[in-house]
């Protein structure tokens, strides 16, 4: 459904995305998970070609259904975005508009994409809004943003966002803003319209626990590559990159548990070398670090030289 070939995004002339590869299928969830900065959220804009004014693509293919896409014009796009590719945004305020009626705004993807009238579109969004569990949808549909709780906004969203169908979905942190119990509800509501419509997902979030319960995949980004990938169960069980590890220990699992913090900062994408980028944060740390690895391995890859046995 969606093929990614050693994609390199530069934010004023500095790469941010480094040879990101990888593959989506129908219906499959894929997480993405790493500190904040890495460049998690910049994949997902630069797949829905919203990238800044500064940001281009300098290398790479990104194949939507065997259709390459990342050479588009803005209007070519228009007609894939919202359709083929949909996009949650992390803030559901700020991604509504606060002067346009709630069931305005999930009615304007039908008429944008499905050619419905504006009459047919309304009612087809008060079906919409019921289906993802706004209460009273007809009344709901009347009112403004401002006049709905957070998670019936991130609700409205996902309306937006599942109303045309689309075969790709980037959830970029849809429970961030949440509290527990919302976080779980709309992730189920998430799974279960993903299940429905059979549209593949790419969820980014920088809680693993998170990713845990939504996908079947797990990736790891850390200063925009892709460090270990996998199974989402192979990963829990068995992390092998020594970020992901650091990641892992620093979740809580019982409640008395000292949390392992990671040491060092994120690194500045200005200044990153030929080193891995990891490696001044790294306990294991040698000399072959002086370089950065390949992706290492086939169902479980990592981007890490001990992997290849160099060293113990």
């Amino acid at each position: 459904m969606l093929e990614v070939q050693d994609l390199v995004v530069e934010i004023a002339g500095v790469p941010i995305l480094r040879n990101i590869s990888f593959k989506l299928a129908k219906g499959e969830a894929m997480g993405l998970v790493g500190e904040s900065g890495c460049g998690k959220s910049m994949l997902g804009l630069t797949l829905m070609a919203m990238l800044p004014p500064t940001g281009r693509i300098t290398s790479g293919r990104i194949i939507l259904d065997g259709r390459e896409i990342q050479n588009l014009k803005s209007k070519e796009m228009l007609s894939i975005r919202g359709s083929d590719l949909a996009m949650v945004m992390q803030d559901p305020f700020t991604s509504l508009n606060p002067v346009m009626r709630i069931g305005d705004q999930v009615a304007e993807s039908f008429v944008l994409h499905q050619g419905l009238s504006w009459r047919n579109a309304r009612t087809e969004a008060v079906a919409m809004l019921g289906h993802v569990g706004i209460p009273s949808p007809e009344e709901s549909a009347r009112k403004f943003p401002h006049e709905l709780s957070g998670g019936q906004r991130q609700r409205v969203v996902i309306a937006i966002a599942f109303s045309c169908r689309p075969k790709i979905l980037i959830a970029d942190e849809p429970t961030t803003a949440l509290d527990v119990t919302l976080q779980a509800q709309i992730l189920h509501l998430l799974r279960d319209l993903q299940r429905e419509q059979e549209t593949a997902v790419l969820l980014i979030s920088h809680n693993i626990g998170v990713i845990a319960s939504a996908c079947e995949t797990a990736t790891v980004v850390y200063a925009g590559q892709f460090v270990e990938t996998g199974t989402t169960a192979s990963l829990l069980r068995s992390p092998q990159h020594p970020y992901t590890q650091a990641l892992l220990s620093a979740m809580p699992r019982e409640s008395h548990d000292r949390l392992q913090a990671l040491g060092g900062s994120p690194p500045d994408f200005v200044s990153l070398g030929q080193e891995c980028a990891f490696a001044p944060r790294c306990p294991h740390r040698f000399d072959q670090c002086d370089t950065t690895p390949p992706l290492i391995g086939t169902s479980h890859q990592v981007r890490c030289w001990l992997k290849k046995g160099s060293t113990s």
